[in-house]
């Protein structure tokens, strides 16, 4: 898994986040040379990684991710490390999606939904180990998960984020703008004069990034940690010379000189909350509400489900593996009926069905979710059966509904 990666330690990283966090995020997860899919076909330890394309083998996960199984052999808290990186992502999935769907039109929402059970169909059958399969391959299975939910975060929230600006324009200096003016268009002038401006925005980054780093560590700490090692990894990807020529240097010393004038700006208005302040007296919001009803709490599952719990011996990755298998099933049969509802005639009936489906989903991902910075296996399995039983109830009622099975 990740811990052949050779990841960087907390040492290196409190050094370079100081340096603008430019180069210790964690680097890009690829399987081990002897990863295999671990698919719905029977995957042993012994066979070779044949996934379709990169998204299963490679991606950008939180640095956090990276300390957690950098230099660690044992299987277990490998597991812990990418069940609570999972959980991470899947959230930046929910959250991506939900963007995604409210913009679209009924025509647009059902090529969306088409589009998404094709990923997870695929997701499916790549990244998934049966209950009963060894270590390693469910170490290989899970991080496979892993990066293809990373991937598909990232590909959404590109196409509902605004167009990004940060790289073409920012506040810069009077004198800046006075220089490039003199320099008439004389390139080794022109050179100069980004050189200045941006060691002078260097230094105001550096600065901000020193007080944050300062702070007192907590979630939020981390939070910010995660995302300034992202703003150094895209800055890097897009500011990079397409070649040596004066052309494509000027603007690649462009693009990283607005980079950093605007994130210096933008550090500076950031106050990082305090772990007393945050158990304040709004600290509950963040607590998961009482459960309202049964819905959450038990339901009519598949016998083949209960057959893998039990022989799953108690044992936290293969219930977690029971659990998404399960879960798989029933949030298929709940898109089936969501695809058919989409593709009706306009109408009031019909609003007033997403409605009602979207408040739904919304009380689900109120009370069926969990945080991995502060909760463990025992509420992520809890999270995970309430969600199968609220989907598998939902599919029942609107089944019953319409008088199907």
């Amino acid at each position: 898994m990740g811990h052949e990666r050779g990841l960087p330690g907390r040492r290196c990283a409190v050094l370079l986040l100081c340096a603008t966090l430019v180069g210790c995020q964690a680097s890009s997860s690829t399987a081990s040379t002897d990863a295999t899919p671990a698919a719905t076909h029977e995957a042993t330890a012994h066979d070779a990684p044949r996934y379709p394309d990169a998204s299963y083998s490679e991606g950008r996960v939180r640095p956090a991710y990276g300390y957690c199984v950098d230099g660690v052999d044992d299987a277990a808290t490998l597991q812990a490390c990418g069940r609570e990186e999972l959980a991470y992502q899947q959230q930046r999935l929910q959250d991506a999606t939900r963007t995604v769907v409210a913009g679209l039109d009924d025509a647009a929402k059902a090529a969306f939904l088409a589009t998404e059970a094709d990923w997870r169909r695929d997701t499916d059958r790549y990244c998934t180990a049966a209950a009963q399969a060894d270590v390693g391959v469910m170490q290989r299975a899970q991080e496979c998960r892993l990066m293809r939910v990373a991937n598909r975060a990232d590909a959404l929230l590109a196409q509902s984020r605004p167009a990004d600006t940060s790289f073409t324009q920012a506040p810069l200096r009077a004198q800046f703008i006075r220089c490039v003016q003199d320099a008439r268009g004389m390139n080794d002038k022109l050179m100069a004069c980004d050189a200045t401006e941006f060691a002078y925005q260097e230094k105001q980054l550096a600065a901000q990034v020193s007080r944050l780093m300062a702070g007192p560590d907590g979630p939020a700490k981390d939070r910010w940690m995660d995302e300034q090692a992202y703003w150094g990894e895209d800055t890097e990807k897009h500011c990079a010379p397409a070649s040596d020529h004066i052309g494509p240097t000027l603007d690649a010393m462009s693009c990283r000189l607005n980079r950093y004038a605007n994130r210096a700006v933008e550090l500076q208005a950031l106050t990082l909350t305090p772990v007393a302040a945050a158990a304040g007296g709004d600290a509950e919001d963040d607590m998961p509400a009482r459960r309202p009803d049964d819905s959450y709490n038990k339901a009519t599952l598949r016998p083949r489900y209960t057959a893998c719990v039990e022989a799953s011996d108690a044992v936290t990755p293969a219930l977690q593996a029971c659990g998404d298998e399960e879960l798989r099933y029933q949030e298929d049969r709940l898109a089936a009926i969501v695809a058919t509802q989409v593709a009706r005639p306009d109408s009031k009936a019909k609003d007033d069905w997403m409605d009602a489906q979207a408040a739904w989903w919304a009380d689900t991902d109120r009370y069926c979710t969990w945080d991995p910075r502060t909760e463990g296996q025992g509420q992520m399995l809890d999270a995970q059966s309430c969600r199968i039983n609220r989907v598998a109830n939902r599919v029942d009622q609107l089944n019953a509904a319409t008088g199907q099975r």
